[in-house]
C-alpha cells in the first residue's frame, strides 16, 4: 500500500479556485442541524468534517462539489431538489470514479482542445 493521500485544500469548479477547509467532528451546521458538509451561498467554499470514513469523506466531498456547480450554473431548482441531485449523483460518481480508474485516468490526462 502506498502513501497516503493529502486531501485536497483547494479545488477548480466551473471555472473557480474554491476553498475546502476539513473541521473537528460535530463543528458542521445548517439550519441547527449536525451535517457532514456544506458549501458558503456567497464564496461557494466547501467545509467538509474531518475524520469521517473514506468513502462517505469522498461522498460528502463530491456531494458538496456538485452544489458548487449547480449554483454556479445558476440552475434553477429548488433546495429539495438540488440536495436530491447532489446525493444521487455524489453517491454515484464516486463509486464510478472507484470502480474505474482506468477510465478516470484517461478522462484527467491532459489534452490540447
Amino acid at each position: 500500500m502506498g502513501a497516503p493521500i493529502k486531501r485536497p485544500e483547494k479545488h477548480r469548479v466551473a471555472g473557480a479556485i474554491l476553498s475546502i477547509k476539513w473541521e473537528p467532528k460535530g463543528a458542521i451546521t445548517q439550519d441547527g442541524d449536525h451535517c457532514f458538509g456544506v458549501t458558503a451561498n456567497d464564496t461557494h467554499d466547501v467545509r467538509i468534517e474531518d475524520g469521517l470514513p473514506p468513502f462517505l469523506e469522498r461522498d460528502t466531498l463530491m456531494h458538496e462539489l456538485l452544489h458548487v456547480l449547480i449554483r454556479r450554473g445558476k440552475l434553477d431548482i429548488d433546495e429539495d431538489e438540488e440536495e436530491k441531485v447532489c446525493e444521487l449523483l455524489g453517491t454515484a460518481l464516486v463509486g464510478h470514479i472507484q470502480d474505474n480508474p482506468t477510465f478516470w485516468r484517461f478522462m484527467t490526462k491532459k489534452v490540447d482542445k
